[in-house]
């Protein structure tokens, strides 16, 4: 796929599609890193952007600070009820901080929930690139997959973060890998990501640079 030689971030993928009225959809914002690199772009063509997130940050992640507070923690994996309330408590802050960071407010819709609950929002084959990265575990990312396939158009894109090469080609991940955020051994890689991606789309049909991969989608 030449369109995207050379690709290696999300805001190339967005920029190869020199589009009048562009619309894109990025599924887990976080803080707005990422949607800020494109954002100009987007604004120069007219275009829109949907920000989809929950606001309450990684569980896996959260795990970790939780596990700092806590010592004994993360190896328990920390109680479901207590995380809950960790993710509550630090609801708003995680959402200001996507805010403040936030730049052309003006053509970007915030969908604030959770990522497979927000595509209803989003009409169907109105997209013409999508990037995934919000949940990471298996059942997770096969969930936005058939949220968010729907909203792609015709010749649109949908993008994936975190489908490590060189492990694109595991078939043995463990089941407790898949149900996980990461593993670190031998190096960290999203096993829940790249099974997700190689059980929806054949190998040709996927393409791969660095951490990312995209697919082109022509509905039946």
């Amino acid at each position: 796929m030449e369109l995207y030689k050379n690709g290696k971030n999300f805001e190339d993928v967005v920029k190869a599609h020199d589009i009048e009225n562009i619309v894109v959809a990025e599924i887990g914002v976080n803080r707005g890193r990422t949607i800020n690199k494109y954002s100009d772009y987007v604004k120069e063509r007219n275009g829109k952007i949907y920000a989809v997130d929950w606001f309450l940050g990684q569980i896996q992640l959260n795990a970790g600070e939780l596990a700092y507070k806590n010592p004994g923690a993360w190896k328990t994996g920390c109680a479901e009820k207590e995380l809950e309330g960790f993710l509550e408590e630090n609801a708003e802050t995680f959402y200001s901080q996507f805010y403040n960071n936030l730049q052309n407010k003006d053509i970007i819709t915030i969908l604030q929930g959770k990522s497979v609950d927000m595509a209803e929002n989003i009409p169907d084959k109105s997209l013409d690139v999508c990037f995934i990265d919000a949940t990471h575990d298996y059942l997770g990312v096969m969930a936005d997959i058939e949220a968010y396939l729907p909203k792609v158009k015709n010749g649109g894109t949908l993008c994936f973060d975190d489908y490590d090469l060189p492990f694109a080609h595991r078939r043995d991940f463990r089941e407790d890998e898949l149900k996980t955020d990461c593993v670190y051994s031998p190096r960290m890689h999203h096993p829940g990501v790249i099974k997700a991606v190689n059980d929806s789309f054949t190998q040709e049909q996927i393409m791969a640079e660095g951490r990312i991969c995209y697919i082109k989608i022509y509905h039946e």
